[in-house]
Parts: structure tokens; C-alpha cells; sequence
């Protein structure tokens, strides 16, 4: 019977100079053979391994060796993305060496929370030696990282404190079980293989939250959706994994050939991200490259690439510029390494994922180097609303702290609403001013979504109006408001103009209630209960009509065609209409003007 879900779990990362004992100290903490057959002839770990263990607490140990040379950093860096815990190892007989330094760098800059030191191959050296050795590389790295991790002595040709080791382990993993996890679910690829008869397999650390037999995930950076075959963690089946954990997924609807290294698995809908470039926050303020565009080596999760690094002066910030698009998440830990990949330059995290503006870069930059709150993705979303004025309120998950105004899908700041609320009235006050969405947003530099958010809400406090296909100043009804029946119905009375809707026809079409409440509404004017016309174009050709005419004066039917450019068909309905709306008033053959028209306004 296949269990419903991993047991609880860790994954921890042995790390060192090379030939320092870590392979071997896995194995016989694993009891598990992790070296490859020709590592073993080499005597020298190339790529990484994976090994596990059940600690004295019974929770499940993943274990990630690390190749120790410097030529395979670059593998080293992959396996240290998520770690839980850093078995620092030095040998007793040799202390500490420079890839010592360089892997404990790494694994801090990747973010791994927690260290133990081992010192290996202790039966070498006398028990003076080792505690002066051990005393050593405490302080050297309280001096140099401001940690004093725990620290123990083994011997694997001895079998001398390996229960204690384990032990040890299980203690320094305690307390994951009371920290809650906001992280994205998550699993970067360190491994794409295929299985007969399974097809597509990828391995990974499984960071976040869970992953279930049958769901569907997406992989970045291509988008491409899969489903999840089969499951297994640490070779035993499950249906569903809970981080973190080292996990194999077996996929349906994609191929070996179409991932690689560094690729991500997230659940579908989770929001994957992919970036060419991103601004990141180094850990240290002194630039230790040109300050020109400089190529360095970069590790994000178990990806490994170039990019160019420009310092952004006077801040702890720089630009990254990928050589390719990345996977990567708002808040990732990242490191830079100098080109050749045998030193670390910079630990770094990500701040800033989406483009930016270059009118809005300052600005940007100004944000991030007074933000004093960790970088999560609720900073992310705070520093976007203070730094557009607006969001979407899926984005927004913490306290803003600021006056806002909630519209629709968007959240906006109340003192960036009031600025552009009024740019918005500048642009529709002269007179006759109609203008698209669309043609205010290019105007004001905001997307077009934002625009139209805005204007909805200046239309429901009455200050603009959207008619004609335009937007206007001042209240009233709005066409936007009106149904799809509505709005379609209208578009074909404009568009008939002088010879408007035959009503008997829209009688014919159950059109009744559409044309009573254009009516209602102002949008539609009926004539002898026989024709509609727009009111606008009622209302311009009674003006046309008595355009120069005094009040009192008589007109007649000819007068009345010739200024309206209608037959009589059309101008007797209009003139009747004129006459209920007390513009003339019927004398014989000719109208009386008893009032004119509001000409400003035609």
C-alpha cells in the first residue's frame, strides 16, 4: 500500500575542501554508496550525490554531497539552494583550507539557516591537536561570519562518533517544526533522466509546500505544463510529498530532452516566475568588481549561468542581466561568483523581479534602500503600491499602513488617487474634450488597466462620464453601465442617424424594454411614438434649426427642412418633438421660438 504522504523531513548539505572525508562520512552515515564508479577511481567527487538516513527522532535526513574542487563549484552550488542544515567538514589531519571558506560562503549566501562543524579523520591527530583545531576554526568562524555552530569530532575508519553525529543532527533540526514556512512550492531540477516504462523523471529538493499524484505543475522558464505520474521520496512511493524533502516526480507530457538543470517545477497556478534581469540586494556594500558592466557566474536554485552585474552607485543594489531567462522568486538568495566559478564575489537577494521603468528607476532604487523589513513577497507588494501608487489586491498581502481606496481588483493609494484624479479632470476640461482610455493612459504614462480602474472610480463620484465611446467631464449616465442589449441598440440608432429606429420594428423585435430605459436614461429620444433618435443628434439638429433665430420669431416647414437637411417624413416627427419639449409652440402652419437652446453645449 503506497503511504498518503511523506513522513516529515530535512535535507541537509555536507560541504568542503576536497578530499576532506564527506563522501565517505555519508556513506557511513547512510550506509548508502553515493560516489560513482569512476569518482571512486578518481578518488575526487565531480557532480552531486544523494544519500539519506532516519534521524534518532525518526525524522527522514536527506543528505546532498558536494563535489570539494574548485573546478566543480559550480556543481557545489546547485546542491546547496535549500538546504536546512551545512555539515561543515574539515579534516582533523589537514584544518581548514580554502574551498572551506569558499562552500561555507556559498551555502550562506544560498540562505542555508543552520551550521554543524565536523572534523573528520580525527584518529590522525592526537586529542591536543584536535581541540586546538577545534578551538581555531570556532573562532575563526565567529570572526569571519558571526557563528558559533555546534561542533563534533568523528572518525569513519574508527566508526568513532557517528551515533553522536546522527544525534547531533536530529537535535539541530528541532526546531523547523515551530517555524512556519511562507515559501513558494518549488522544486529546482538537479536531475532529468528517463525510466522505461515510467518516461520522464526529475529530481530536486522540494521546498514550500506540497505536491500531489495527478497534479498538474508548470516548468520554468518554458511554461510547459506536465502532470505527476508517480511520486517517490527517498525511493519509497507516496502520493502526495510535504516539504522538505528530496523527492523524485516522475512527469506525464513532457520530455527528457525539453528540461535541464535549473529548470523549476511549481503547482499550476502558483504564479511562476521567470526574469532576464532583476535588481538584487548585495550582502556587503564594497564593490569587488570594475564598476562597469562586469560578467559573473551566477547560481539561482540549482541554475548556473552568466550575467552582467552593474553596481547601482551609493546603494548596496545591483543589476543583474541574465544570459538567458531564469526561474526565480521574489526574496531568493542567490550567489555571485567570479567568472571561472572558483570564488564567490557577492551573496546577494532578489528585491526587485518585474521591469521597471527607467523614469521610475530612481524612485525604485530610493524604495528599496529605505526598506528595513526582511524582502518577502508581501514586501514585494508594498513596494509596488508605494512605488506605482497602485495594485492589484491579489498582490497585496500585509498591512499597508498607508490611506488607501479599494476598487474592483485594485488597491490605491488615497494621495496618489488625489494627484491623478485631477490630472485626469485637467485633461477632459476644455471645452468639447472626449477622450479614450486609451488615449489618457499614454498621456499619464499608466497601463491601460489601471486606467480604466481609475476612471470607474472618478465616474462613481459623478466627476466623469463615458459617452459616445469617450470619456467626458461631469456626471450623469454612463454607456458603459448600460447592458450588452442596450449598448448594442444604441450603436445602431447613432449609426442610422437622421433615419433613427423604426419603433415599429423594435415592436417587432421585443425591443420595447431596451428603448424605454435608453429613454428613461436619457440616451434615446422618441418622436410621435413612431422614430427614436440619439439625443444628441436631436438636440444638434433643434439647434441647427433655430440657430440665429430670435425668441418670438415664426418659422416655418421649409425653414425647418432646409436647416435640418430632413424630409418631411422625418421633420414633422422633429418639429412635434420640439414642440413638446417647449422649444416653439404651434401657430397655423408656422411655430412660434418661445426658447433657444443651450448653444455652448451643441
Amino acid at each position: 500500500m503506497i503511504p498518503t504522504v511523506n513522513p516529515k523531513g530535512a535535507v541537509i548539505g555536507l560541504a568542503g575542501h576536497v578530499d576532506h572525508g564527506k563522501t565517505s562520512l555519508i556513506e557511513a552515515l547512510c550506509n548508502m554508496t553515493v560516489a560513482r564508479p569512476h569518482e571512486r577511481a578518481m578518488g575526487m567527487t565531480q557532480d552531486l550525490g544523494f544519500a539519506h538516513f532516519e534521524g534518532t527522532d525518526g525524522r527522514r535526513i536527506g543528505v546532498v554531497d558536494v563535489p570539494g574542487h574548485e573546478r566543480y563549484l559550480h556543481n557545489m552550488v546547485a546542491g546547496t539552494w535549500k538546504l536546512d542544515l551545512l555539515l561543515l567538514v574539515v579534516a582533523a589531519n589537514e584544518g581548514w583550507m580554502p574551498m572551506t571558506s569558499e562552500h561555507l560562503k556559498v551555502a550562506l549566501a544560498m540562505g542555508c539557516p543552520r551550521v554543524v562543524l565536523c572534523l573528520t579523520k580525527c584518529d590522525l591527530v592526537d586529542s591536543t591537536a584536535l581541540s586546538l583545531l577545534e578551538e581555531r576554526l570556532l573562532e575563526r568562524l565567529m570572526e569571519e561570519h558571526g557563528i558559533v555552530p555546534e561542533s563534533i569530532a568523528v572518525s569513519v575508519h574508527r566508526g568513532k562518533g557517528l551515533a553522536s553525529l546522527k544525534q547531533l543532527l536530529s537535535e539541530s533540526l528541532k526546531d523547523m517544526d515551530t517555524q512556519p514556512s511562507n515559501e513558494h512550492t518549488r522544486l529546482y531540477l538537479d536531475r532529468v533522466f528517463s525510466v522505461n516504462g515510467v518516461g520522464t523523471v526529475v529530481t530536486g529538493t522540494l521546498a514550500g509546500g506540497t505536491l500531489t499524484l495527478g497534479q498538474t505543475v508548470e516548468l520554468y522558464p518554458s511554461g510547459q505544463r506536465a502532470k505527476i505520474r508517480s511520486l517517490q521520496c527517498y525511493h519509497q512511493p507516496v502520493t502526495q510529498l510535504e516539504a522538505s524533502c528530496r523527492a523524485a516526480v516522475a512527469l506525464k507530457g513532457v520530455k527528457r530532452d525539453q528540461l535541464r538543470r535549473g529548470d523549476c517545477l511549481i503547482p499550476l497556478g502558483q504564479g511562476g516566475r521567470v526574469a532576464e534581469q532583476v535588481i538584487v540586494r548585495l550582502n556587503d556594500e564594497q564593490p569587488k568588481l570594475p564598476r562597469r558592466a562586469t560578467e559573473v557566474e551566477v547560481a539561482v536554485g540549482t541554475w548556473h549561468g552568466l550575467a552582467k552585474l552593474v553596481y547601482i552607485r551609493d546603494t548596496k543594489l545591483a543589476r543583474l542581466r541574465f544570459s538567458a531567462p531564469v526561474p526565480v522568486f521574489y526574496g531568493q538568495r542567490l550567489a555571485l561568483l567570479r567568472h571561472g566559478g572558483a570564488q564567490l564575489v557577492h551573496a546577494a537577494q532578489i528585491v526587485w523581479v518585474d521591469a521597471i521603468a527607467p523614469h521610475y528607476r530612481k524612485s525604485l532604487y530610493a524604495l528599496l534602500v529605505q526598506n528595513e523589513q526582511p524582502f518577502t513577497a508581501a514586501t514585494e507588494g508594498l513596494l509596488a503600491l508605494q512605488l506605482y501608487g497602485h495594485i492589484e489586491k491579489t498582490r497585496l498581502t500585509a498591512e499597508v499602513g498607508h490611506p488607501v481606496v479599494e476598487w474592483g481588483e485594485y488597491v490605491f493609494l488615497r494621495s496618489w488617487l488625489t494627484t491623478q484624479s485631477q490630472r485626469v479632470l485637467a485633461l477632459l476640461e476644455p471645452p468639447g474634450a472626449a477622450l479614450t482610455a486609451s488615449e489618457m493612459a499614454a498621456q499619464l504614462f499608466l497601463s491601460l488597466s489601471t486606467m480604466q480602474a481609475l476612471l470607474q472610480v472618478l465616474k462613481e463620484g459623478q466627476q466623469v462620464a463615458f459617452r459616445l465611446e469617450r470619456w467626458v467631464k461631469g456626471g450623469g449616465i454612463s454607456e458603459d453601465d448600460l447592458s450588452d442589449q442596450e449598448q448594442t441598440l444604441l450603436a445602431y440608432i447613432r449609426q442610422r442617424q437622421t433615419q433613427g429606429l423604426d419603433l415599429s420594428a423594435a415592436e417587432a423585435g421585443n425591443l420595447r424594454k431596451p428603448i424605454r430605459n435608453l429613454v428613461r436614461l436619457g440616451l434615446v429620444v422618441v418622436m410621435d411614438r413612431t422614430i427614436a433618435y440619439e439625443r444628441q443628434l436631436y438636440e444638434r439638429l433643434a439647434g441647427d434649426i433655430l440657430h440665429q433665430v430670435a425668441i418670438g420669431s415664426r418659422i416655418d416647414m421649409a425653414h425647418i427642412k432646409l436647416r435640418s437637411g430632413l424630409s418631411r417624413k422625418y421633420a414633422i416627427p422633429l418639429i412635434n418633438r420640439m414642440e413638446a419639449d417647449g422649444y416653439v409652440r404651434r401657430n397655423d402652419n408656422d411655430r412660434v421660438v418661445l426658447r433657444l437652446p443651450d448653444f455652448s453645449a451643441l
